[in-house]
């Protein structure tokens, strides 16, 4: 592998690796949300016709929503000051 390829791989994989855990941190959170019933959100969705798609919805979308965040803020926090070690 070349320098810039090796570099591309580790980063696709960083990303990778952001993605997954951003999307672990907003499942928890929304599964949080639901099960301390915030806002009254767990409440409103018991009381829809089809309460587990609800509540598959909130969970995927939310989840869909914040994960970016996590990535892009990986990637603005990425330290990227050349190595001075030799």
């Amino acid at each position: 592998m070349t320098g810039s390829s090796q570099s591309e791989s580790s980063l696709i994989k960083f990303v990778a690796v952001q993605s997954a855990v951003g999307l672990g941190i907003s499942i928890l959170f929304a599964a949080a949300i639901l099960l301390t019933d915030a806002w009254g959100l767990a409440t409103l969705i018991s009381a829809d016709a089809s309460p587990i798609l609800s509540s598959i919805l909130f969970v995927g979308v939310g989840a869909a929503m914040l994960a970016p965040f996590v990535v892009a803020t990986a990637l603005f926090l990425i330290d990227r000051s050349p190595d001075t070690h030799d």
